[in-house]
Parts: structure tokens; sequence; C-alpha cells
């Protein structure tokens, strides 16, 4: 599943201010990690690819019956989600029977997107092909480095974010 490119992106928000959750909504992951990190770390309240989630926890099962549960958005359509039994992050639909995955942990997502925040713009709409291809060879390394997991899987998330840095999607003034 090919991600759309975030229909807006304001200005000044990218890594901005943490979302902190209280022990009682993050009681709703098992996973001891995720939990843990929700709770000290917390998520970006915004950045160039996710808006955190502060309503009421929303969880619900995937077609393979694991509990999901929603912890922000991509944009209108497409949001991401914590596996509350292992911590992964995936990434789908609201309510997706079959999220793609993200990554393998709440901390290498936060990595991942602030890496992001930090190297955007990756280039200007009038670079070449090969600049570009170089752009999206770029992030894939840094993701590797951080969460081998989160480009081995080949419909995944990061994989798609890749394949669109490296064709133009993410120059400046695009979003």
């Amino acid at each position: 599943m090919n991600p759309p490119t975030p229909n807006t992106f304001r200005s000044g928000e990218m890594m901005g201010d943490t979302v902190r959750w209280s022990e009682g909504r993050a009681d709703a992951v098992s996973d001891f990690r995720a939990r843990k990190f929700l709770v000290d770390h917390g998520l970006p309240e915004a950045s160039l690819l996710f808006e955190a989630d502060q309503g009421e926890p929303d969880i619900f099962a995937t077609d393979a019956g694991e509990e999901v549960l929603m912890i922000g958005s991509f944009d209108e359509d497409f949001h991401f989600f914590v596996k509350t039994r292992s911590g992964e992050v995936l990434f789908g639909l609201e309510q997706d029977p079959e999220p793609s995955f993200a990554n393998s942990s709440l901390a290498a997502f936060v990595e991942c997107l602030r890496w992001v925040d930090r190297e955007f713009p990756f280039y200007s709409f009038e670079d070449d092909s090969a600049v570009k291809a170089a752009a999206g060879d770029r992030v894939l390394e840094f993701l590797h480095s951080v969460d081998p997991e989160c480009v081995s899987a080949a419909d995944g998330f990061w994989m798609s974010f890749v394949q669109d840095v490296g064709v133009g999607d993410y120059y400046e003034g695009a979003l």
C-alpha cells in the first residue's frame, strides 16, 4: 500500500511539542516497553508524516486477531497504530483489518519521524532524478540503521516513503 503524500503540512510544526500519555491512557498497551515509552517519552504532537491522536484510546482487532490502538494519523485517511501486545507500529486506514508494518518499536518510529523532520526537504523541485534517487538511498540507509525491520517489509510504510522520496515527491515547497 502506498501512502499518499500528506495534503497539508503546517510549517513550523515539525518536531513540535511532545504528547505524553497518562498511565491510565497507556494501560491499553500491554507491552511494557511501548507503554513506558508513551508515558515517559510520548509521541511528537505534529511532524511532517505524523500527527498524534489525543482522544480516547481507539482499540480494534485486525483480521489476524491482534489488538491495535490508534496513536496518530498521516492524513485524514491513513493512520498509525501500535500493537498492544508487541509494541510494533503499523500503518493503514481507520479500523484497517490488515494494516501494514511501519516500525518494530515506538522508539524507532519516533526516531525515524524526527530524522525526516530534520532532513526535509530532501532536494529542490529542479533537482534531477539522480539527486532524488540518491536522497531515497540516503533515507533507506538511515532507516536501516535505526530499524532494519522497517525496510524489510516491501509493502510497509517506510519502504513506500523511500520510493516516494526517490521519485521526487518530497521537495522544498511540496507540502
